[in-house]
């Protein structure tokens, strides 16, 4: 098993374990504007992946706290994100306990599932949704988990499955594969490099950065996707019980 692999079964293994305090979150976040939100998330983990290779030979160890600690404010960003999102169009706290793991497929390009988000967001009817009750939270949150797990992405779930309807599934074998095809080029480089003083902080920073980033870019467009089939969005607005 390579590095990217190994990275990417820890990452969704992190992921996994992951217990946001979502009513925290939504309260710490909600009412921030998103260009300062998305800055201040990016340098906190820029500062930690430069600390965590800045003696080269002993980066080894450091990153494996460094890639917990990236992984915990990929939840408090990714999230917060979406408390920004849904404060701004007025839906108040959108949040559910299956976003983490849809902002993932998001930003490893799970295309099928974005699709069928987006599709949703428009209206159309997609397996896990309802259109008539796509405006209402809990209905739409059971939607995410059953399309998730009835594309493959949940543990556990095959393709054509459905999946029940607990909320915060486990991402899989599947999305881990994408997830390490996405990584492996940034983590070669972030494990090497660390043998190298200087440089190997500046890679070491700006693979993080890359990542928060990513992320947040990805929760953005989740959420405006979610906003959408809640009727909160521009697509939204169309949709039976929109706003």
């Amino acid at each position: 098993m390579g590095i990217a692999e190994k990275f990417a079964e820890k990452f969704i293994s992190a992921i996994n374990s992951m217990t946001p305090d979502l009513a925290d979150i939504y309260a710490g976040s909600h009412r921030q504007a998103m260009g300062d939100w998305h800055a201040r998330q990016v340098a906190m983990v820029t500062a930690s992946g430069a600390g965590s290779a800045i003696l080269p030979g002993y980066h080894l160890a450091a990153m494996v706290a460094d890639v917990a600690f990236v992984v915990n404010r990929l939840g408090v960003a990714g999230h917060g994100a979406g408390a920004i999102l849904g404060y701004q169009a007025g839906r108040g706290d959108i949040l559910g306990a299956d976003d983490m793991a849809a902002i993932v497929l998001y930003w490893v390009g799970a295309d099928d599932f974005t699709a069928a988000m987006k599709q949703a967001a428009l209206g159309r009817t997609v397996a896990g949704f309802m259109p008539l009750v796509a405006g209402n939270p809990v209905a739409v949150n059971s939607g995410v988990h059953t399309m998730m797990g009835g594309l493959g992405y949940l543990a556990g779930q095959k393709v054509g499955s459905k999946a029940g309807a607990k909320a915060g599934g486990k991402l899989g074998a599947k999305v881990a594969g994408q997830l390490a095809a996405k990584l492996s080029a940034k983590l070669s480089g972030k494990v090497l490099s660390g043998f190298v003083p200087i440089l190997g902080a500046v890679v070491a920073g700006g693979v993080n950065a890359w990542i928060v980033d990513g992320i947040l870019d990805a929760a953005k467009d989740y959420y405006t996707d979610k906003l959408g089939i809640l009727g909160g969005g521009a697509a939204g607005r169309a949709l039976p019980g929109g706003a």
